[in-house]
């Protein structure tokens, strides 16, 4: 009876505009407050704005001088930001891989005609707007919590560090969204996607399961397309020398003597916690097949898109060994969309869904607490992607 009493979706609703409001204000001062000079480009976490945006920008501008050979070259150009970036000063930029395939190159190579901050503007403006853009467009959001989707904690993160998770989050909800009305340009989509490596195994199977056989063909064949445009920009070896360097570092981001912020990767998370490097791959490679499983049943169910969509985000990350907190942003647009046509459609849920909903919504705040969170996180996602299937939430499209 007191359930009964209780409105779960006022209160959720209530809730999560508080939260986020309260989040956005913290995260938006700090962006501010970054900018200027005085606090030396200190942003979120202690870390200048754009953090990350730097290896982006030097990657651009090896593309437009042509240096791609340095940038496939042992770990990193082994040099300071100063000689590639001059605004930044001579902050040593870390010996790190370049971790992506060469098609890559292509989206980021325009930046490198730019100079830096007005590179690191057009990114930071691209990165929210076009997220904006696809909740409000495809996923039909509107109000409230389209604001509490468009200024989340973990948007204003990965915006922080100027991060392309954001971009590609935003890619991967345009596809699914028209995989059904619009399936070549779903392809198109999909095929930007493969730019994350992991993305070229999941999303082939994802279209299996679905049985959308005209976005997999589309998908092949806009991959195929990329990989020429990309070979004539940049040379037929470009591929070749990406492959002897990805053999060279692929273990960089694995080992156990590296910290990272990570979240929603099993394996990261048990390492941080102190067990052993087999005990956490054992976890990990559990983790990863009960999400397989999960994938499964929704994309071969008669699930909603976005259903569809958080399934795709949750497995993006759970079966991945390597994903850093920014990686959250993953979940929070598609939990917003499915939060929201819950809400729209009068669908009752358990009020230990709206929980589940609320930590993924909140990732990269719940995950600040400390590193046994990540162990919660993992489990929470793995138990909503589990309840997705059930009858509990049965809607048409």
């Amino acid at each position: 009876m007191l359930m009964q009493a209780i409105d779960i979706k006022r209160i959720m609703f209530v809730a999560l505009c508080f939260f986020t409001a309260l989040f956005a204000y913290a995260g938006v001062k700090s962006l501010i407050d970054s900018l200027k000079p005085a606090d030396g480009l200190t942003g979120i976490y202690g870390q200048y704005v754009g953090r990350d945006f730097v290896f982006f920008y030097a990657a651009a501008k090896h593309a437009v001088t042509g240096n791609i050979a340095d940038l496939y070259a042992n770990y990193w150009v082994n040099n300071t930001s100063g000689s590639i970036i001059p605004e930044l000063g001579n902050q040593l930029l870390p010996e790190w891989g370049w971790l992506y395939p060469p098609h890559y190159l292509l989206l980021i190579t325009p930046l490198g005609f730019l100079p830096y901050y007005y590179a690191l503007g057009l990114w930071l403006t691209v990165s929210l707007l076009l997220p904006a853009f696809v909740l409000w467009h495809f996923w039909k959001m509107r109000g409230g919590l389209w604001l509490a989707a468009v200024f989340n904690i973990n948007v204003i993160y990965c915006l922080s560090m100027g991060q392309n998770a954001l971009i590609f989050s935003a890619i991967a909800g345009m596809g699914i969204a028209l995989l059904q009305k619009r399936p070549l340009l779903a392809g198109v989509c999909f095929a930007v996607l493969s730019m994350k490596p992991h993305f070229a195994v999941l999303i082939p199977l994802a279209l299996i399961l679905g049985r959308y056989w005209q976005a997999l063909l589309y998908t092949i064949a806009s991959i195929l397309l990329l990989m020429a445009a990309t070979s004539l920009a940049f040379g037929w070896d470009v591929w070749a020398m990406a492959a002897a360097h990805f053999t060279s570092v692929k273990s960089v981001s694995l080992t156990s003597e590296i910290w990272f912020f990570s979240i929603y990767s099993t394996y990261r998370a048990l390492l941080e916690i102190g067990l052993p490097e087999i005990y956490a791959w054992y976890g990990y490679f559990l983790i990863a097949a009960l999400t397989l499983y999960g994938v499964v049943k929704v994309w071969r169910g008669e699930n909603t898109l976005a259903e569809k969509w958080l399934a795709f985000a949750i497995a993006a990350l759970l079966c991945s060994p390597y994903n850093l907190a920014y990686d959250s942003v993953w979940l929070a647009l598609p939990a917003m969309v499915w939060l929201y046509q819950t809400l729209m459609q009068n669908r009752k849920l358990p009020l230990t869904v709206y929980i589940l909903l609320a930590m993924l919504i909140f990732a990269i705040a719940i995950i600040s607490i400390g590193n046994y969170m990540a162990i919660l996180l993992i489990i929470s996602s793995l138990v909503m992607l589990l309840l997705l299937d059930s009858p509990l939430d049965k809607a048409p499209d």
